[in-house]
């Protein structure tokens, strides 16, 4: 929560919550931070980070905004994120970071216009420098409109079927997300 006091343009905070949930709750919810309410909404069962989406999507009618994973600690600038989708006329953006030793992430490939193209798992033992994803997500109204029209999510999301954001959700070639990769994006993902 710390680093989202230097984003004015985040005006709401929601804490997506599958484990540990009632925890979240006790410390979080309807709590303040810097002026900005906050709302922890807890999965029943398991979502992913997809389902998760869909699901506060869902509860808050919000339009716009960020998926910051949890785990992940970051230096990535949300404003020039936010700045860089909108530039592009995208329905999101992606952070992404080049790392000499993407073996623990998943990669990511950009067709030659800078959207995404795909991503693939790491490359198992072997170190592999590569442009992999930071856990950082801004999404557009654009972005929402077709995710709430995507039968084919939304039949699986109703299902219970767990949703990766990456392998499911953005993997969808309907959406047009641009990667924005950038040096001074501190990456670390403390879950790996």
């Amino acid at each position: 929560l710390y680093s989202l006091k230097d984003y004015p343009l985040v005006k709401r905070i929601f804490i997506l919550a599958g484990y540990k949930a009632q925890l979240f709750r006790n410390l979080y919810d309807r709590k303040n931070y810097e002026g900005r309410p906050i709302c922890v909404i807890s999965e029943n069962v398991p979502l992913g980070t997809g389902g998760a989406l869909i699901n506060a999507l869902h509860k808050t009618k919000t339009t716009s905004g960020f998926v910051i994973n949890a785990d992940t600690i970051t230096t990535t600038d949300l404003n020039t994120l936010e700045s860089y989708a909108r530039e592009k006329q995208s329905d999101g953006a992606i952070a992404c970071t080049k790392l000499v030793d993407s073996h623990d992430f998943g990669i990511v490939e950009a067709d030659r216009l800078g959207r995404l193209k795909s991503f693939k798992r790491g490359a198992g033992k072997q170190p592999l420098a590569a442009v992999t994803f930071n856990g950082v997500f801004n999404f557009q109204e654009s972005f929402v409109g077709k995710l709430n029209s995507n039968v084919e999510i939304q039949r699986r999301f109703a299902e219970g079927n767990l949703l990766s954001l990456e392998n499911d959700v953005l993997a969808d070639r309907s959406y047009e997300i641009v990667v924005h990769e950038s040096a001074e994006n501190v990456f670390n993902d403390v879950g790996t």
